[in-house]
């Protein structure tokens, strides 16, 4: 059971990776100038905060509209997971759900696509996701967050995204 859910989190990512409207279901191309960043501060049970600074310089950026009218953003990488469900507009964000958007940001510890061990923190309340720029190829922005899981907390500050769809 262990080694079936990251076969199908892997199934489902790539899934929801391929570009639907072209009718070829290729996962997205990286850009090479996509990056996301980031200042980590790990509690692990109890113990003080550990920062250290993250940057992915191989992050995915996904735009897709599905067939209900959704439209959603994913940008994935340097153990940063954000979803944006009908964000259409610049603007600050707030984790949670509000009419029909959605915003997700979750820390992810170990590789969670290839490894047998990770841990998921999600940002439950107060998580900020900033848009500055957001066009059809393209979504520049900021963001900072609380995370929690089962060891602790992250506490995650200074973060920035840029990158093509």
């Amino acid at each position: 059971m262990k080694k079936l859910i990251p076969i199908l989190t892997v199934a489902i990512l790539l899934a929801a990776s391929c570009k639907k409207n072209t009718g070829d279901f290729m996962p997205a191309p990286l850009h090479p100038g996509n990056e996301i960043k980031a200042t980590i501060s790990l509690a692990w049970n109890g113990s003080g905060a550990t920062p250290y600074e993250i940057t992915g310089n191989n992050v995915g950026f996904i735009r897709d509209v599905y067939p209900n009218g959704d439209s959603v953003i994913r940008i994935f990488g340097g153990a940063i997971d954000i979803t944006l469900v009908n964000v259409n507009a610049t603007g600050t964000y707030t984790v949670g759900t509000s009419g029909t958007q959605y915003i997700g940001l979750t820390y992810i510890d170990g590789c969670l696509y290839t490894c047998p061990i990770y841990e998921i923190y999600p940002a439950r309340t107060g998580a900020i996701i900033t848009i500055e720029t957001l066009t059809s190829t393209y979504i520049k922005g900021s963001f900072a967050a609380t995370c929690t899981g089962l060891k602790g907390t992250v506490q995650i500050t200074n973060g920035s995204f840029k990158g093509n769809f």
